[in-house]
């Protein structure tokens, strides 16, 4: 099984970098959640995308070094939004991620161990679009 994870100081372009699982890895991974990936010779930390059957071929597919929290850091949302604003705009992925994760974040979480990290549901709840103003394919429409 094979990991894309958006690595958080550099990235080659506007996709995610894929992964293995090491063994004794598998049940603790989700979706959202903080990893240890080794990008060159330095390791940092990245976002896991998604889950991959088979790895891309001609490409040496290196193991995360760790997991850092179990927990999901970003919601599933706030991944799509990452992944279509970097293929949208040709940010690379890393400088959109850190739109959503930026470094005195990641530091206040890892002062306090990652416990600060609660998963909210989405509110489901009924707007009064009476006096709203929507945008809908750059027009307003009211």
């Amino acid at each position: 099984m094979f990991l894309d994870i958006i690595p958080s100081e550099h990235s080659i372009g506007i996709h995610p970098l894929t992964y293995s699982i090491p063994e004794g890895f598998e049940g603790e991974i989700i979706p959202g959640c903080m990893v240890e990936i080794p990008v060159r010779n330095a390791l940092e930390y990245g976002i896991v995308v998604g889950f991959r059957q088979a790895a891309p071929e001609n490409m040496e597919i290196r193991d995360i070094s760790r997991i850092i929290t179990s927990k999901a850091v970003l919601a599933p949302y706030q991944i799509a939004l990452i992944l279509e604003i970097s293929a949208k705009y040709l940010i690379p992925i890393h400088r959109v991620l850190g739109f959503f994760l930026s470094k005195a974040v990641v530091k206040r979480l890892e002062k306090k161990n990652y416990e600060q990290i609660v998963l909210v549901e989405p509110r489901s709840q009924v707007l009064n679009l009476e006096n709203s103003v929507t945008i809908l394919k750059d027009s307003v429409i009211t």
